[in-house]
C-alpha cells in the first residue's frame, strides 16, 4: 500500500480543498497521472500519484478541506510489506513528508476510515475547467445535470449561469449535501464577474480571502509604514502608446499603462537598490536582491494575487505586455503554479481601473515597498507662456518598510519612477 499526503507545494500552504477527483476507487492509475485536483489559497493544481497502482481509498469528498500531513489518496502499488500503525481518528494529522518517504512499503499506514465517493458518479465526470467547477460550487449548480455547449460537450461558465438563472422547477435533480460548497451560495451573476454576498449569511474565510486577511494583518501589525505622493504627467505615455498599438498587434499583445508602470519601476529599483531589498528580523540584515521581480495585483473573482513578473528591468514593454496577459489570464483561471506566485522584490498595484483617485497601500510580505497607480484623468495646467492647456495626470502612492528606508529615500524613488513616466521613450527603448 502506498499513502499519498498532502504536502506543501507552495509557499506556506497549510491546508487545501479538494475541487474534484479524476479517479475512482479500483480504478488503475500509472505515476505521474493526475489523480485529484485541488485548490490552495493560491490556485487550483493537479496532484499526480506517486506510484502506479489500484487506487483503495480516497481522502475526502470534493469540497472537503484536509490539512498538510493529511492522507490524500491510497494506491496499492502490488509491493508486500509491514504496515505501520493506524492514527487514531482525533489525533494531530502527521507532518509532510518528502514523496520518497510516503513510499516506503515499511512506513505505509493502511487506510482506515476514509470516505470514497461512489464508483459510478466519479466515472460519469462532466467535462469542465477548474475554474468552471469553481463557479459551478459558488452558485450550487450540479454540473452531472448540465449540458455542456463547449468544444466535445466541455462545460463552459455560460452554461453554469443559464441553469442557475432557469426556475428551480426547469433543474433536473438537485445537489446532494456532499455536492453543495461548502461557502455560501451567493446569487447568479455574469460568468467571470465577482459574485456578491447574500445579506445576513455567512462566507467562510478560504482560499485566496484566507491568505489575504492573513498576510495583510500582519504587514499591518509588523511593518512600520512610511507614504509618498507623486502626480505624473502621463500625456506622453498615452501618446506613445497610441503609437505603440500597430507593433503590438503584430506580436499579438496589448500593452497596457500597467506594462509601463512595471518597466519604469524595475529601472527605478536598479537605481534605488534599497527598495528592492527585504529585511531579516532575525539576523538582523538588510537582504538586497540581485534581480527585480515584481509581483502585480491582479483582481480575480476570489480577490487579489501576485503574481511575478520576473528579471523585469531586462524586459521589452512588448515583452512585458505579453507576460502580463499570460500571468492575467491564469490568475483568473487560478492556475498559477505556486512558482509563479513566489519571490517577488516589489509590488505593483494599478487600481486606476476602478476608478477613485488615490489609495494607499500595504507592503506585502518581506518586500520593502509597494507603488499603487490612481486613474489618469484629464486637466487643466498651465504651459510656459501661461496658457492653459489640457493635459493627463495620475497620482502614483508609495509606501515602504520605515525600518528599511527613510522618507528621503522613497521620495527620491518616486521621482525615479516619474521622471521614467513623464519622458516615455526611453521605456520603449530599454531592454531586450
Amino acid at each position: 500500500m502506498n499513502e499519498f499526503r498532502l504536502v506543501d507545494i507552495g509557499e506556506g500552504l497549510t491546508e487545501a480543498e479538494i475541487v474534484s477527483w479524476l479517479v475512482a476507487v479500483g480504478d488503475h492509475v500509472t505515476e505521474d497521472q493526475p489523480v485529484v485536483e485541488i485548490e490552495t489559497d493560491k490556485a487550483v493544481v493537479e496532484m499526480p500519484a506517486p506510484v502506479t497502482g489500484t487506487v483503495v481509498s480516497l481522502g475526502g469528498d470534493p469540497g472537503a478541506v484536509i490539512a498538510v500531513g493529511e492522507v490524500l489518496i491510497v494506491i496499492d502499488d502490488g509491493r508486500t510489506g509491514e504496515p505501520a500503525p493506524a492514527v487514531p481518528a482525533g489525533e494531530p494529522a502527521a507532518p509532510a513528508q518528502s514523496p520518497a518517504a510516503t513510499q516506503s512499503p515499511a512506513e505505509s499506514e493502511p487506510p482506515t476510515g476514509l470516505p470514497t465517493p461512489a464508483r459510478s458518479a466519479v466515472a460519469s465526470r462532466p467535462l469542465a475547467t477548474p475554474a468552471t467547477r469553481a463557479l459551478a460550487r459558488r452558485l450550487g449548480v450540479d454540473l452531472s445535470h448540465v449540458t455542456g455547449s463547449g468544444p466535445g460537450g466541455r462545460i463552459v461558465d455560460a452554461d453554469v449561469t443559464t441553469v442557475e438563472s432557469a426556475p428551480a422547477s426547469s433543474h433536473a435533480a438537485q445537489p446532494t449535501a456532499a455536492q453543495q460548497a461548502p461557502a455560501v451560495t451567493p446569487p447568479a451573476a455574469t460568468a467571470g464577474a465577482r459574485s456578491g454576498p447574500v445579506a445576513g449569511s455567512r462566507i467562510t474565510l478560504r482560499g485566496v480571502r484566507k491568505r489575504t486577511a492573513e498576510t495583510m494583518t500582519a504587514a499591518w501589525q509588523s511593518v512600520p509604514h512610511v507614504d509618498s505622493f507623486h502626480e505624473i504627467d502621463v500625456t506622453d505615455l498615452f501618446a506613445l502608446r497610441e503609437q505603440f498599438k500597430p507593433l503590438a498587434a503584430d506580436h499579438g499583445v496589448v500593452v497596457t499603462l500597467t506594462a509601463f508602470f512595471v518597466k519604469a519601476t524595475a529601472l527605478a529599483l536598479v537605481e534605488h537598490p534599497i527598495l528592492n531589498s527585504s529585511i531579516d528580523v532575525a539576523a538582523g540584515e538588510i537582504v538586497l536582491h540581485g534581480q527585480r521581480d515584481l509581483g502585480v495585483a491582479v483582481d480575480t473573482p476570489d480577490g487579489l494575487v501576485l503574481p511575478v513578473v520576473r528579471h523585469a528591468d531586462e524586459r521589452s514593454l512588448i515583452d512585458i505586455a505579453r507576460e502580463l496577459g499570460r500571468l492575467g489570464e491564469a490568475a483568473r483561471s487560478r492556475r498559477l503554479t505556486p512558482a509563479e506566485l513566489a519571490g517577488g522584490t516589489f509590488t505593483i498595484s494599478n487600481h486606476g481601473v476602478f476608478g477613485g483617485w488615490f489609495g494607499t497601500s500595504l507592503v506585502h510580505g518581506s518586500e520593502v515597498g509597494i507603488a499603487g497607480f490612481g486613474p489618469a484623468r484629464r486637466r487643466p495646467e498651465l504651459d510656459a507662456d501661461d496658457r492653459v492647456v489640457a493635459r493627463r495626470g495620475l497620482v502614483m502612492n508609495l509606501a515602504a518598510d520605515h525600518r528599511v528606508v527613510d522618507g528621503r529615500d522613497i521620495i527620491e524613488f518616486g521621482l525615479a519612477i516619474r521622471r521614467r513616466l513623464e519622458a516615455p521613450l526611453g521605456l520603449a527603448l530599454a531592454g531586450s
